[in-house]
């Protein structure tokens, strides 16, 4: 069988949602954290300024206070 780009486009949209109805919630929070982490940038200082833009000082500073405590 050979496919359209259409219908290729379609076929994965049916086989994301098959897969998406047979994760339970903890495997859905998982692939999504996995997901946002995987498009985020790596360097410093362009991770920080994604982050001010949705979210204010104050949590910026609770994430940075956060991973200041882990071990380096």
């Amino acid at each position: 069988m050979t496919l359209n780009a259409t219908q290729i486009t379609q076929l994965k949209e049916i086989y994301a949602q098959v897969l998406v109805d047979n994760m339970d919630m903890d495997d859905l929070v998982n692939f999504a954290t996995e997901s946002i982490v995987l498009s985020l940038p790596e360097d410093e200082d362009a991770l920080i300024e994604e982050i001010k833009t949705y979210y204010d000082d104050d949590v910026l500073n609770e994430m940075l206070e956060s991973v200041s405590n882990l071990e380096k």
